[in-house]
């Protein structure tokens, strides 16, 4: 029990250590949200389709198993 809570309290410490690391290097919320407009078009396609998958497996598995 004691390594869960352990591994669970690294896991917050490095989740707030990078946003507090973005937060230093991001010039306002127009560059935390676009990434200073550098994000090349590799990323975003990767960006948009894992947001539509995790969409499509959240919403068609509900309706699948909800129906």
């Amino acid at each position: 029990m004691a390594a869960k809570i352990v591994m669970i309290v690294a896991f917050i410490a490095v989740a707030v250590g990078v946003g507090v690391y973005s937060r230093r290097r991001a010039q306002g919320v127009e560059g935390f949200v676009l990434g200073g407009r550098s994000v090349g078009p590799w990323l975003s396609a990767f960006a948009y389709g894992t947001a539509y998958f995790s969409a499509v497996v959240f919403i068609g598995y509900a309706g699948q198993f909800g129906w």
